[in-house]
């Protein structure tokens, strides 16, 4: 074998060597950046953000993990519960949100005496609770009248709480002039926002409007959760001056719901209405989230949509709808949203 070696030429055999070391130098290098492509994609922590009690007893470390799964697929987050500078608990959370990094807008705290809640959220799931007890417990008591009190006038503005009535761990509230159900546990889930909201669109309705309104209650599996969908008269024949009094009154009970129950904040109350057409089936019309977002820079935009909405279920319907149906982007349309 070394006779076969030394016959051959030394030039050959400095260039074979150079190929050799040539390729081992490319393997050593390709491996080295293959484990660095593989420790940002799967194993790198990043901080995302941390959230920390009223009292600054407790904080949460939010951190991501890697990158999201290819394609599209679910993020990853690393979750620290601490009491002062001790560890209580670490875990971690897949977000599915259309691929995007696990960032502050897929998640949100809220501090209760006994613990803290996160909820999880995503473009892709269902919102996802987390319980965290601070004393490292399993389960949960339930909270006194005066803790549930408490708990209320944090969340809300609610001077006083009349009655607390108890069903096992279902409870019925009286406070601020309406009744509200809840559940007794860490999170303390209730209904308070879709009772307030609901009264006060009958008192917009009753007042200013002078609409038909009734509800269609949509029950979850959960007693609180509950959405209540207005379904509003059209009183008015299908010609082109009782559609733009429908949708001009929409848009003035928007205003005033804007007004007390901000969209960034209330947003999932705004889930949908039922314009009550006469020969036509109660269809729910979905607002969407642009022209939600943007309603009170721009109304006409909702207004236009539901505009032509309207008018093409009254000439489905039977009814001539209006002459013609004006673009969106008609000056016409929106001088006659104006006045």
């Amino acid at each position: 074998m070394q006779q076969f070696i030394n016959r051959i030429p030394k030039w050959i055999r400095a260039t074979l060597k150079g190929l050799f070391i040539t390729a081992a130098v490319l393997i050593v290098v390709g491996g080295i950046l293959m484990a660095l492509f593989i420790y940002e994609v799967r194993y790198k922590v990043t901080f995302v953000g941390r959230e920390v009690s009223p009292d600054g007893e407790h904080n949460v470390l939010f951190q991501a993990v890697g990158e999201p799964d290819f394609p599209f697929g679910a993020s990853h987050g690393k979750i620290t519960v601490y009491e002062g500078e001790t560890k209580l608990t670490t875990f971690q959370e897949d977000i599915s949100d259309d691929g995007g990094m696990f960032r502050p807008a897929n998640y949100k705290v809220e501090w209760m005496p006994a613990g803290v809640v996160i909820t999880f959220m995503g473009s892709e799931q269902a919102d996802r609770e987390v319980e965290v007890y601070f004393d490292g417990r399993d389960s949960f008591e339930g909270y006194s009248d005066e803790e549930i009190t408490e708990i209320l006038q944090q969340r809300y503005d609610i001077g006083n709480v009349d009655a607390i009535l108890r069903n096992g761990e279902k409870l019925t509230i009286k406070a601020d002039g309406i009744t509200f159900c809840g559940t007794n546990h860490l999170a303390l889930h209730e209904t308070y926002r879709q009772e307030k909201f609901k009264a006060f669109t009958e008192s917009i309705f009753g007042e200013h409007l002078y609409r038909g309104l009734s509800w269609k209650t949509e029950q979850g599996k959960e007693v609180t959760d509950i959405t209540y969908i207005p379904i509003i008269g059209y009183n008015g024949a299908p010609g082109r001056e009782d559609l733009e009094w429908f949708c001009d009154d929409i848009c003035l009970w928007l205003e005033d719901c804007y007004a007390e129950y901000p969209y960034e904040e209330f947003g999932n109350l705004y889930h949908c209405i039922i314009p009550d057409l006469y020969g036509s089936e109660q269809d729910k019309y979905y607002f969407g989230d642009f022209p939600m977002r943007n309603f009170e820079e721009d109304e006409s935009i909702l207004y236009n949509e539901l505009y032509h909405y309207l008018n093409d279920r009254l000439s489905k319907t039977g009814g001539q709808g209006d002459a013609g149906q004006i673009p969106a982007d008609s000056g016409e349309t929106d001088a006659a949203y104006d006045t």
